[in-house]
């Protein structure tokens, strides 16, 4: 486990014209195995857009509960959490697929 990552979830914070705003806060900082595994172009809007997954293995802790509705933050960089796997149903070690890419 070499990097240090935020792990981040949305909040809705009320805007002046009635809606919400969505803001990223930090809950937990913690040291990661962090891979790329994957990654290709894709059209979107009718424009040609990268992305890159990436696995990232997690010592488990009882006080944060990682979803896909979550992002990671190492450094600068931002990811998307899409998938999150209990690796041992014991909470020891935890595995997230995230992708870093337009929209992240």
């Amino acid at each position: 486990m070499r990097w240090r990552v935020t792990i981040e979830q949305p909040q809705q914070t009320p805007d002046s014209s009635g809606g919400s705003a969505t803001t990223w806060v930090a809950v937990a900082t913690l040291w990661a195995e962090v891979r790329p595994t994957s990654g290709g172009e894709r059209y979107r809007a009718m424009r040609e857009q990268g992305y890159t997954y990436y696995k990232l293995r997690l010592r488990g802790r009882k006080d944060v509960s990682i979803t896909t509705k979550d992002r990671v933050r190492m450094g600068s960089k931002v990811w998307n959490v899409r998938e999150v796997y209990n690796e041992d149903q014991l909470n020891r070690w935890i595995t997230v697929i995230a992708e870093e890419g337009p929209g992240t």
